[in-house]
């Protein structure tokens, strides 16, 4: 047996999802799935894929591979609604998340419905109209999400609720498929509302955009903009635009690395205003500039005018920037009405504060920018 699994070793099996094994001897090894024992040959259920050993945190440090708050060898990957993330598998979706090597997934849950990790993903098919009648997609199961993402909701026709049965008060990451034709796209993380939940009737309610998994397997989660840290009232939720909201001619730029909480506004407005990696036609029609924090629209200004980095030096948005060859010709832009110390117009107002998670925008980490609403 190796040096590193032992009893109580945490494994994944690509069928039935994470376990701990419990006992092993010379060729053999013994694993429980929430209570279900199961006996594989060893060395083989490793050699062959079957089971893997999970790394995580805790299970790295305790044995001392890692010396203590390095972790760079364990695998995290982010997941944020805005990218519109999709797969047209669910094992292409795991694979990727996760980070496991399947080649097929016939269940709709990932390991499992009553997992012991702190998270779990949930593949719905959402429900089709037909004739005006909600249809169940798979399965007598009718899921529907809301038109700003932030509930996700499961009636099971099947009437399959048991009194006094298990509950899952964890995480669930959801990828929901729309039609038979569409992707599973990533929606976000959501937790049950048992108070709007009834026998045959679940209601889950997004608490977070963005989550970090770790471990691979991943086996971990961290929320990277948990709703319920960020406002101490659920009803605050942003709400979420769709396309047909965008009623103007946006540029919105992501802002991650230069956006804080409670950060002055001088300074947020001088983070959105520049410099960007952008054509001077191609704003001769933008309107408005979004700055993009999560999703979350921070910052809405109305650009009077745009400048040539090189043709107005003493202008520039902030003293660290430095102009060479490769950034000389990008733009920013200034709101007079902003540095006059006017009121946000009723425009400004409407975007502020809103969610744009729903809404598809530029990848590239190189030129976070992206154009909104049509152009006229």
């Amino acid at each position: 047996m190796s040096k590193d699994m032992n009893e109580s070793t945490r494994v994944c099996h690509k069928l039935h999802g994470y376990g701990e094994i419990v006992k092993t001897t010379e060729d053999k090894v013994y694993v429980s799935f929430n209570g279900k024992q199961l006996i594989f040959g060893y060395p083989d259920a490793f050699e062959k894929g079957w089971l893997t050993v999970v790394e995580s945190r805790t299970s790295k440090e305790t044995a001392g591979n890692v010396p203590s708050g390095d972790h760079k060898d364990i695998r995290e990957i982010i997941l944020d609604a805005s990218d519109h993330i999709e797969h047209t598998t669910i094992f292409g979706a795991l694979n990727a998340a996760v980070g496991t090597d399947y080649t097929g997934w016939m269940k709709a849950t990932w390991p499992s419905v009553y997992t012991s990790l702190p998270f779990r993903i949930w593949f719905p098919k959402l429900a089709e109209k037909k004739n005006g009648e909600l249809v169940a997609a798979a399965f007598d199961c009718v899921n529907t999400i809301s038109d700003d993402w932030n509930e996700v909701v499961y009636d099971d026709l099947k009437n399959g609720y048991v009194e006094g049965g298990e509950k899952y008060d964890g995480c669930t990451l959801i990828f929901a498929k729309e039609s038979k034709r569409s992707p599973y796209i990533f929606r976000g993380a959501f937790v049950e509302d048992f108070e709007k939940s009834s026998p045959n009737h679940y209601v889950h309610k997004r608490i977070g955009t963005r989550v970090k998994l770790i471990g691979q397997p991943a086996n971990e989660i961290e929320l990277l903009d948990d709703f319920r840290k960020l406002t101490a009232d659920p009803a605050s939720v942003p709400t979420e635009l769709t396309e047909k909201d965008i009623r103007h001619r946006i540029l919105a730029v992501k802002i991650n690395q230069r956006y804080e909480e409670g950060m002055d506004e001088q300074a947020k407005y001088n983070a959105i205003r520049g410099i960007w990696r952008i054509s001077r036609n191609s704003v001769d029609d933008v309107e408005y500039v979004f700055g993009v924090y999560k999703s979350r629209i921070v910052g809405v200004y109305k650009p009077s005018k745009w400048f040539v980095c090189k043709d107005a030096k003493d202008m520039l948005p902030r003293p660290d920037i430095v102009l060479t060859a490769k950034n000389e010709n990008r733009l920013f832009f200034i709101d007079e009405s902003f540095e006059a110390g006017l009121p946000m117009d009723e425009n400004e107002r409407f975007y502020f504060g809103k969610s744009i998670a729903k809404i598809q925008m530029n990848q590239s980490t190189q030129n976070p920018v992206t154009y909104l609403g049509e152009k006229e």
